[in-house]
C-alpha cells in the first residue's frame, strides 16, 4: 500500500521534517544565542470540529454546524542539561497567574504565537500553521528514572489558544 501511495503521490510526506517558532514572547530571549535551540521532539497538531446544533424545520430535526471547537496543541519538549528550557515554561506559566494576589493576568501579556512549519526532504516549506495567542495550559511531568540508559529528560506541555489556521504551499518538490 505504501509503495502504491509512493507512485500516486510521487512519495509521502515524512514526519520527522518540522520547525516550531513562538513569537511574541520574551521568556525565551535569553535562549537567541545561535548554539542553543528548543529541542521539540513531538508535535500533535490538533484536530478541528464542528460543534453541532440541532435546527427542527418543517418537523425535520436536522444537526447543523455551530462552531468551531479547537483542541490543546500538545508538544514534547527535550530538555537541556540545566534545565534552561522547563524554566523557560515555567516563568511564562508564572506570568498567566498571580499567586500573590491571585489574579489572573489580561490575555496580552502571557500570549505567544506559535508557528509549526512542515517541511519537504529538501527543507522547503509544505504547511504552515499557526496558533494565536497560545498560552501553556499545562507543563507536563518530569519522568525520572534508572530504566532506560538512553533516554532523554522531556515534558510536554498542552497550549490553548484562540485560534488556528494554515497555509499549503504549491509545488514545493
Amino acid at each position: 500500500m505504501i509503495e502504491v501511495a509512493k507512485n500516486i503521490f510521487k512519495g509521502i510526506a515524512p514526519n520527522n521534517r518540522y520547525k516550531v517558532t513562538f513569537s511574541k514572547i520574551d521568556i525565551f530571549s535569553e535562549f537567541a544565542r545561535d548554539d542553543y535551540h528548543v529541542l521539540v521532539s513531538n508535535v500533535d497538531i490538533p484536530p478541528q470540529e464542528f460543534q453541532e446544533a440541532m435546527l427542527i424545520m418543517w418537523g425535520l430535526k436536522r444537526n447543523i454546524a455551530a462552531s468551531i471547537d479547537f483542541d490543546p496543541l500538545t508538544m514534547t519538549i527535550v530538555c537541556d542539561p540545566h534545565l534552561k528550557i522547563r524554566n523557560a515554561f515555567e516563568k511564562w506559566h508564572g506570568q498567566i497567574f498571580n499567586k500573590e494576589y491571585w489574579l489572573v493576568n489580561y490575555l496580552e501579556t502571557y500570549c505567544s504565537d506559535i508557528q509549526i512549519d512542515i517541511l519537504s526532504k529538501k527543507n522547503t516549506l509544505v504547511k504552515r500553521y499557526m496558533f494565536e495567542k497560545a498560552y501553556p495550559q499545562t507543563i507536563g511531568s518530569l519522568k525520572l528514572g534508572y530504566g532506560e540508559k538512553e533516554s532523554y529528560l522531556e515534558f510536554t506541555v498542552n497550549f490553548r489558544y484562540l485560534t488556528m489556521n494554515s497555509e499549503t504551499k504549491t509545488n514545493v518538490l
